[in-house]
């Protein structure tokens, strides 16, 4: 029998009504995500954090390079022993990081790495040495970087003691998303680079809110951005910070505005 057209109008009624009420019922599902607390951080920090590191340039120029493995293995691991491209001073430093730079932040200072392993020394022969890998997070491989071990701040304990609400009042944007899939967004429990650091008095612990940026429509009306989400800094160097994300209302894009204030557009 065919459907008249009373019919078909109220088939579409009614599929606008469920498409409205599941929209209704997602917006609030995001709207009531609430902040991860500090202890809920804390807690899980081993989850959360990311192992990035900013490291200098000049670090870099003395760090050792991974030249091969006993194993002769093009992937290495936990127990291997692997050969680096100088000798250590074993009177200095007995512990050792493996690092992996992702990306250069500034043209003349600033790296950003992430730590994949940690290594301690076997042996000095001749002109190179042999270190042992552990607690590797990742496949260690040929061109790896070897440097000291890199400090470890107390982050459990940092985040136990957030204040959120910082002195510094600063207005920045994000500038990086270190993100394994590619993905060019990011949100809660993922973290950022941000373009301020302890030059700008941030500190650890200072909380950020982030927002999105205003818009022109038909090239004179401008609608001011939202607030997207929050987080606070968990690793800074004076130029850059990073900031994981504890809400997060929507995604988070590159160039997207950070600041310490909360009512940025108010």
């Amino acid at each position: 029998m065919p459907i008249d057209e009373a019919e078909t109008m109220n088939i579409k009624k009614l599929l606008f009504y469920c498409f409205l009420a599941i929209l209704i019922i997602f917006t609030s599902l995001i709207a009531s995500r609430k902040e991860a607390s500090a202890s809920e951080v804390a807690d899980n920090y081993t989850i959360y954090y990311q192992p990035l590191y900013f490291i200098s340039k000049s670090t870099l120029l003395n760090a050792a390079r991974i030249v091969g493995s006993e194993s002769e293995h093009g992937l290495m691991t936990n127990g291997d022993n692997i050969y680096i491209s100088k000798p250590i001073k074993t009177e200095s430093i007995d512990r050792y990081s493996i690092i992996r730079v992702q990306k250069q932040l500034s043209a003349d200072s600033v790296y950003l790495a992430t730590k994949i392993a940690d290594a301690d020394l076997v042996n000095n022969v001749q002109n190179i040495a042999i270190i042992k890998i552990k607690n590797a997070t990742q496949e260690v491989t040929e061109n790896d970087l070897v440097i000291p071990d890199l400090n470890k701040p107390d982050i459990k304990n940092q985040a136990k003691q957030i204040e959120f609400k910082s002195q510094a009042k600063i207005e920045a944007k994000v500038v990086y998303i270190p993100n394994d899939d590619f993905e060019m967004f990011v949100g809660q429990f993922q973290s950022v680079v941000i373009n301020a650091g302890t030059n700008n008095k941030l500190k650890t612990g200072d909380g950020v809110y982030f927002y999105s940026l205003p818009k022109l429509v038909d090239g004179k009306y401008k609608i001011l951005g939202q607030q997207k989400g929050s987080g606070y800094i968990y690793r800074s160097s004076p130029e850059y910070s990073l900031v994981l994300i504890t809400k997060g209302n929507s995604e988070i894009y590159p160039n997207d505005i950070v600041s310490t204030s909360s009512d940025f557009y108010t």
